[in-house]
């Protein structure tokens, strides 16, 4: 008798996260008896890991139990498109993938015989039996909706990202130029990027029927630039997800035309994307408004940080960074002392002569430090936020993985905020500030 699937986690699904598997085989009695999973990775013949598990058959009547996530979730990673120009499906997707667990069991025919595998299927042989196709997400589930399964239909073909682009004043009831002024600020030579999925289910993907870019100087059009590329239209099953660079360094590598806008007298732009999915012909449309902050007198503090997503999310403050730094120091005490630094010759039927430094020597170092490593710490507080984007930005705070960009390079840095305070007044706080503390991850060099 073949294997039987009592549950198995939905489709698309968070990998940060519990997702039970569950079992039940008519063989669970047999002397010896364990579960198999082997987990494959999108489709390939080479076995990631191969785990054994016990049935309970005195709670659960045999029925096995496992967790998938831990199986995966170390052959996912952070991918890092921060400079894609135009959009691709980014060939790398550590952030995700489509994993395979194929079951089969294993008994014996007596306490002490030998172990024989079977397929699952009902023959010997190695696992066969597909207990569940996953593409499994980078994603932190909250289980907001009271499930183990994360509800990815939420998030098909819009950014995955809690970031507010005030979707209130996305209509053509608002003229472009408040639609700009509520949109997200940027600088110029900011990189940034938006992520999409980009396949849905083993056969369903995500058409991207145009990516367009219009850039404006107060109300006025001053370039417009469809970026979808060589990618629009397609259906490639392989890559999980879609990354558009919207940032304006980004998009002044795409061409010449949006290079001249950019460096222009330009006060914001709009990208729109429009998407479906396979096989469903409702059309799924997002505009995001990006405002000039180039305006401000103080230079930037820019961060990059991935989100509960896994992935990538940026945000900038343009107050001061304060800057404080602390010496680890380790110290010898040398003998004042020092009998080689002279010597006596001598002489015959006279008293020996001194030579060489003086007995007491004021610049001979009695207590020395022998090394010095720098720790820099910085200390920066965020503008005057709205409660959206207060609630997003405790991602930051919370990320694994976060970046400072500076000029054209991403630095990884270390958050060390380890407690912060958000909605402290439901009646009386509308507008919020964080402190955020960090350090360098690449300290600089002890002497």
């Amino acid at each position: 008798m073949s294997l039987t699937v009592l549950s198995k986690p939905e489709e698309n699904n968070a990998v940060i996260n519990t997702l039970p598997l569950i079992l039940y085989s008519q063989n669970n009695n047999q002397s010896q008896f364990k579960y198999i999973i082997d987990a494959y990775k999108n489709g390939e013949s080479q076995r990631l890991t191969r785990i054994k598990f016990a049935n309970n058959a005195q709670f659960n009547n045999g029925v096995g139990t496992i967790d998938l996530s831990p199986l995966v979730r170390d052959y996912l990673g952070y991918d890092k498109p921060w400079y894609v120009s135009g959009s691709v499906n980014y060939t790398q997707n550590f952030n995700a993938c489509r994993f395979d667990f194929i079951a089969g069991e294993e008994y014996a025919q007596t306490p002490s015989s030998s172990v024989d595998i079977y397929d699952g299927l009902g023959n010997t042989g190695q696992p066969a039996f597909t207990a569940s196709q996953n593409n499994l997400f980078l994603v932190v589930n909250e289980y907001d909706e009271g499930s183990y399964n994360w509800d990815f239909n939420e998030y098909a073909g819009v950014p995955l990202t809690n970031y507010d682009y005030k979707n209130s004043f996305n209509t053509s009831a608002y003229p472009i130029d408040q639609r700009i002024e509520q949109g997200k600020i940027v600088y110029n030579g900011d990189y940034e990027t938006v992520t999409y999925a980009a396949r849905v289910s083993g056969s369903q993907s995500i058409i991207f029927t145009s990516i367009e870019v219009t850039i404006y100087s107060g109300s006025t059009q001053v370039a417009y630039q469809d970026i979808t590329g060589v990618a629009a239209g397609t259906q490639d099953n392989e890559n999980m997800l879609r990354y558009i660079g919207v940032g304006p360094e980004n998009l002044s590598n795409f061409n010449a035309t949006l290079q001249t806008a950019f460096d222009g007298e330009w006060t914001g732009y709009e990208v729109f994307t429009d998407c479906s999915i396979k096989n469903n012909t409702v059309d799924i449309f997002k505009s995001m408004y990006y405002k000039n902050g180039n305006c401000t007198n103080y230079d930037r503090t820019r961060f990059a940080f991935i989100n509960k997503f896994g992935t990538w999310d940026y945000f900038n403050i343009d107050l001061p960074l304060g800057k404080m730094t602390k010496l680890k120091k380790k110290e010898v005490t040398r003998t004042h002392f020092q009998s080689q630094d002279f010597y006596t010759i001598p002489f015959s039927g006279s008293v020996p002569q001194l030579y060489g430094a003086d007995v007491y020597n004021i610049n001979s170092r009695g207590l020395d430090n022998y090394y010095t490593q720098p720790t820099d710490t910085f200390l920066i507080t965020s503008n005057w936020l709205d409660q959206e984007d207060s609630d997003w930005l405790t991602q930051l705070i919370d990320s694994p993985d976060v970046y400072q960009q500076i000029d054209e390079y991403f630095q990884p840095i270390n958050v060390l905020t380890a407690r912060y305070n958000w909605r402290t007044n439901k009646r009386g706080q509308k507008n919020f500030q964080y402190e955020i503390e960090f350090e360098l991850s690449n300290k600089r060099t002890s002497r």
